[in-house]
């Protein structure tokens, strides 16, 4: 009875993880199907928004555990009625203040938002899109656009709670061998 009554916390302790973990998978499960990518040659080669009205994805997998509670409303993000044509073969900047929605815009490129209306036409990688690249022809330094694949990198906020000068000390120390 000892041993039983010792292990029970335990076995609460591991239940709770299941029950945390039976959820992620549900929610997973439940999630939207990702479509499939076609060839790039069947795809469309310009970036451009008609008309579009970009926010952020619902997360339509949860459900009220209390239903009799009304859900406080939230404003959501939006983008509207952007018509922007991106030219192809030319490098785009993407520019403005904080909030003003340019992760938005770009991570809608992607695919990755809830597009409300009009239409966003943008060519998406295939998964194997480099592979088969490589294997047509070499990459020099020099050629650093390929053709039908698509980059993202993110911003990543750096902040450091020093003075100038010490996160100047700390850079010319740790790289050192680039003024050498």
């Amino acid at each position: 009875m000892k041993f039983a009554l010792n292990a029970l916390p335990e076995t609460f302790i591991n239940m709770l993880q299941s029950l945390v973990s039976l959820r992620r998978i549900e929610k997973y499960l439940n999630g939207g199907e990702v479509k499939a990518i076609p060839s790039l040659d069947r795809q469309e080669k310009r970036i451009a928004l008609q008309s579009c009205t970009l926010t952020w994805p619902q997360d339509r997998s949860m459900t009220s555990i209390a239903p009799s509670i009304a859900p406080t409303p939230k404003q959501k993000f939006v983008l509207t009625d952007l018509t922007l044509n991106f030219p192809q073969g030319e490098l785009t900047l993407i520019c403005g203040k904080l909030g003003s929605g340019k992760t938005l815009l770009l991570l809608s490129l992607l695919g990755e938002t809830d597009v409300l209306a009009g239409q966003l036409l943008c060519p998406h990688s295939p998964p194997d899109s480099l592979v088969s690249f490589a294997k047509e022809s070499a990459i020099t330094k020099d050629e650093w656009i390929v053709q039908g694949s698509t980059a993202y990198v993110p911003q990543a906020a750096w902040l450091r709670n020093a003075s100038i000068r010490g996160v100047l000390h700390v850079y010319l120390n740790v790289n050192s061998s680039y003024f050498v």
